[in-house]
């Protein structure tokens, strides 16, 4: 089951991001988007599933161990350290915090991975133990991936979508 992306989903995602290793050992920016667990009125688990399920299709994401679609330039750099993943089908985007060096990477590839994980994360989890919080979800293909363009031009993206910064930035 899956529900279409909404301003109130983009609202609640959080953000987490680091630098893996591509094949060849080069730097590889990712970007996981996450829903917190259940906490407002009318959240379930299987709402945030269902949710999920439709932002990673309106990406354009696919699971793990296949192979990696291009979805497009959807992420957008923005004030310093920040970058924008555009929801383009509903006009909104999540304004996310990365390292500078994730920013780095990104622009010298013109490219990052994105990834939606179909199971919920606490906002409290930190970058370092996503790993060992993730690893279920990655093999039971519960998080869902894709090759985002880098841009900053403006001329891909529909005019300025509203952005959503998570309340807790990572």
């Amino acid at each position: 089951m899956t529900a279409p992306p909404t301003p109130a989903l983009i609202s609640r995602l959080r953000a987490w991001n680091w630098i893996d290793a591509d094949p060849y050992g080069r730097p590889l920016p990712m970007l996981l988007v996450a829903h917190p667990p259940t906490g407002h009125p009318g959240e379930s688990a299987r709402s945030i599933d269902a949710a999920m399920r439709g932002l990673s299709r309106t990406l354009g994401l696919a699971p793990p161990h296949t192979p990696l679609p291009a979805i497009g330039p959807v992420l957008r750099p923005r004030h310093g350290s920040q970058v924008r993943l555009n929801v383009a089908a509903i006009g909104y985007g999540l304004l996310a915090t990365v390292e500078p060096r994730w920013l780095t990477a990104a622009t010298r590839r013109g490219h990052a991975v994105v990834a939606a994980a179909l199971t919920p994360v606490p906002p409290w989890v930190m970058t370092g133990a996503l790993d060992r919080k993730l690893r279920p979800a990655l093999t039971s293909g519960r998080i869902h991936f894709g090759i985002a363009e880098l841009t900053s031009s403006r001329g891909h993206f529909p005019p300025q979508p509203r952005e959503h910064p998570p309340p807790h930035d990572r």
